[in-house]
């Protein structure tokens, strides 16, 4: 049987992924970003961690928003496209 990722392993990979949707948005990407952050909040050595488990698990709806309903990217492609800012 294969052991899980890595807490750690799953957070370098979100900010990898996070990294390339700002350089150059894909539209696959939200996805994957909405898919890791909820590993990393259901991870089994999250409870070490808990700003990082409630920041996960607030974003991952977001992300994965996307993904269901066709938005546009996150939030900082909505800035340099002349949209809104968050609040």
């Amino acid at each position: 049987m294969n052991k899980p990722a890595s807490l750690e392993t799953l957070y370098c990979s979100l900010i990898y992924l996070m990294s390339r949707q700002a350089m150059a948005p894909q539209s696959h990407l939200p996805a994957i970003i909405a898919d890791h952050l909820y590993w990393i909040a259901g991870h089994e050595d999250i409870e070490r961690h808990p700003a990082l488990r409630d920041t996960c698990r607030r974003l991952a709806p977001f992300w994965n928003g996307h993904r269901q309903h066709g938005e546009p990217g996150p939030p900082f492609e909505r800035r340099a496209a002349g949209g809104y800012e968050l609040n």
